[in-house]
């Protein structure tokens, strides 16, 4: 089950590897997660309080790390600065409630809306997998209208992407749900459930599938042979 106190609270910087010739920018992004400890389990359940106690990405280091858009940052920019839909406030997104009204809207309303909004996805610091002094392994939640989903990312020492997986995630289509449910054990193998089932209805076992990733010496996600 997810240790809940150690991923709000610990901020013991002593955890972080040695940063002398890592980027600033990016250190800045790594405390954002904080570490935790194995196993771990990714699911709906932790979406509230993740987006409850932890953190919203600031736009740059999305666009920089996550997105790995090719952007100058100027010394003396605040990088800090989240959009203004996100300052000064706690995300409160409830995935549990979001899938209340998924009636379709008219065909004239959804090209109203389309012309009026522009909606961009959210992304939540998550948590930091331990013990690792190579590289760092990141988890963060990007989530959408209807959606969401749990992405390990890995990164070497200044700041260039390894490796990205989805590991976790849950939609809504066509009035069914789709869920990943993923478990970190303490020797970095992901396994992850998958399932769908009919909003009025339970998850049927008999329509779940099994995978498994593992995270190797370098950082490289990659599938698991169990």
């Amino acid at each position: 089950m997810l240790k809940v106190a150690p991923f709000l609270f610990n901020t013991n910087k002593s955890l972080l590897m040695d940063k002398t010739n890592e980027p600033k920018e990016f250190n800045k992004l790594i405390s954002l997660f904080p570490e935790v400890e194995l196993p771990v389990t990714l699911s709906s359940e932790y979406v509230e309080i993740f987006s409850k106690y932890n953190k919203p990405i600031p736009e740059i280091p999305i666009k920089k790390y996550i997105l790995n858009e090719d952007i100058y940052i100027p010394e003396n920019i605040d990088s800090s600065y989240e959009p203004q839909h996100l300052k000064d406030k706690i995300s409160d997104i409830n995935l549990k409630e979001i899938s209340l009204d998924l009636s379709e809207p008219e065909e004239e309303e959804q090209k109203d809306n389309s012309d009026k909004y522009t909606v961009e996805d959210e992304y939540i610091a998550c948590l930091r997998l331990p013990a690792i002094t190579r590289f760092y392994a990141l988890v963060y939640l990007k989530i959408g209208i209807l959606s969401y989903e749990y992405i390990l990312h890995t990164f070497d020492k200044n700041g260039k992407t390894i490796s990205n997986q989805m590991i976790a995630s849950m939609k809504v289509e066509n009035n069914v749900i789709t869920e990943h449910v993923a478990m970190i054990d303490e020797d970095m193998i992901i396994l992850i459930m998958e399932g769908d089932k009919n909003i009025q209805d339970n998850f049927n076992p008999e329509n779940s599938h099994f995978l498994s990733f593992e995270i190797d010496d370098d950082g490289h996600i990659s599938k698991y042979k169990l």
